[in-house]
């Protein structure tokens, strides 16, 4: 009924944003109202964005979410994005995908590229101790357990050195190694007693600077 009374009436571009805007709240509100009626004993932890959106976007997910769930491909989280996020929902945050490869596997290079694999470990250790150095943030999640298939995967061909293991379960150990420190630092970080790791990967490049030589 309501794209019904829309379709009959005319179509600014003003007017298409808020209709947008207002199914998209509906949408999210029932989604919400069916987990808390059926599942009332879990966090509605929402849609996992592939980054944190405009304001008006996080004001319809503020009173539809438990907690606001972002990717974050980057050296580290922008903390004034964070704080905006924050600001605006109120909502607890988790970065629900982030990674670093390299290309001396012979495997690409992955969404955030460093030089090798000791430097996967200290980008390892510099991106989660500063995301967890912001007050709002209460979980990462790496991707991905093992490498991806040196043929890449089914859909896309994605085949990125990213793992914590590869393809014969064997672990990188820097990687790892940067996993147990971390591990054992995040609490005295999240609280502020700590400083978050401050060295720097070396020779690093993400998404936006990596060429797409496969469409050229």
């Amino acid at each position: 009924a309501i794209l019904e009374d829309y379709l009959e009436e005319e179509d600014p571009p003003d007017k298409r944003t808020a209709f947008i805007y207002n199914m998209f709240r509906v949408f999210l509100g029932t989604v919400n109202d069916a987990i808390k009626k059926y599942d009332p004993n879990h966090l509605n932890l929402g849609i996992r964005f592939g980054h944190i959106p405009e304001d008006p976007i996080l004001e319809i997910c503020r009173d539809a979410f438990d907690v606001f769930s972002f990717n974050c491909y980057r050296l580290a989280p922008q903390e004034e994005e964070m704080n905006r996020c924050l600001r605006v929902t109120g909502l607890p945050m988790i970065i629900g995908e982030y990674h670093f490869g390299t290309i001396d596997r012979g495997m690409a290079q992955a969404l955030v590229q460093v030089e090798n694999q000791e430097e996967r470990g200290i980008a390892y250790r510099y991106y989660t101790e500063h995301a967890f150095a912001h007050p709002g943030l209460i979980g990462v999640a790496y991707f991905q357990w093992p490498d991806e298939d040196l043929l890449g995967r089914g859909y896309d061909g994605e085949n990125y050195n990213c793992g914590l293991i590869d393809v014969t379960d064997r672990p990188y150990p820097y990687t790892v190694g940067a996993i147990m420190e971390t591990a054992g630092r995040l609490q005295e970080i999240h609280k502020g007693l700590a400083e978050p790791f401050n060295r720097m990967p070396q020779k690093t490049c993400d998404h936006r600077g990596i060429p797409d030589i496969w469409n050229k």
